[in-house]
């Protein structure tokens, strides 16, 4: 089944605020940088893949890595990167919600689950991996749950339209089709959606879902 829900950051997976403290890892990091700027992503790729597997306890690498394998939509050796270290790392937390968002994306909502609860336990306030939760609990037709979740994203992120949109999506599914309508109504008519946002809210509107 098409994914119609809108997964939050997906091509932002790299943590934030840490680094390295390998410098060959750093400089490489600047070339793969330098490569994605100049129109070679393969270039990039190359370029992560050697510092992720020249330092494979290091979870940024790791990241950097798959961060470029998603942009290149090549989810399954993302997850396979991510999954594969995640027990060798220095800081395992940092992989559990990039690897939930990817199990997402490859429908398997109940893998993601486990990997945001790991993310959720030590930062349950990251609003990313709460939208993304609540994605999974909703493939997994758990709407209840992923609705309370919706909610608790936007008292953090107010009218996000991914939340918004993917909390619509959810009311849809359940059948609420005109609170469905209500929570989507702030998004109708912006011009500066993102496109699987659009995607969403056109799926929502057309009334054909649940």
């Amino acid at each position: 089944m098409k994914l119609l829900y809108s997964v939050a950051a997906l091509a932002l997976l790299s943590a934030c605020g840490t680094q390295s403290p390998h410098n060959t890892k750093i400089s490489s990091t600047k070339l793969a940088e330098i490569a994605a700027m100049s129109g070679d992503p393969a270039a990039a790729e190359s370029i992560y893949a050697t510092a992720a597997n020249e330092n494979p306890r290091d979870a940024q690498a790791q990241l950097d890595y798959a961060n470029t394998l998603v942009q290149r939509n090549q989810i399954n050796e993302a997850r396979r990167v991510l999954a594969s270290r995640i027990s060798s790392v220095r800081d395992p937390g940092l992989l559990h919600g990039p690897l939930g968002s990817i199990y997402v994306l490859t429908g398997e909502a109940q893998q993601a689950v486990t990997e945001f609860d790991a993310a959720l336990s030590s930062d349950s306030n990251n609003v990313r991996w709460v939208t993304n939760k609540a994605i999974a609990l909703d493939l997994l037709k758990q709407h209840a749950p992923a609705q309370d979740l919706y909610r608790k994203a936007l008292t953090m992120a107010p009218g996000d339209p991914i939340i918004l949109s993917n909390y619509g999506l959810s009311l849809a599914m359940s059948g609420q089709k005109d609170e469905a309508n209500k929570v989507i109504a702030p998004l109708v008519g912006q011009s500066d959606l993102l496109p699987r946002v659009k995607n969403t809210l056109e799926a929502v509107r057309s009334g054909k879902i649940g």
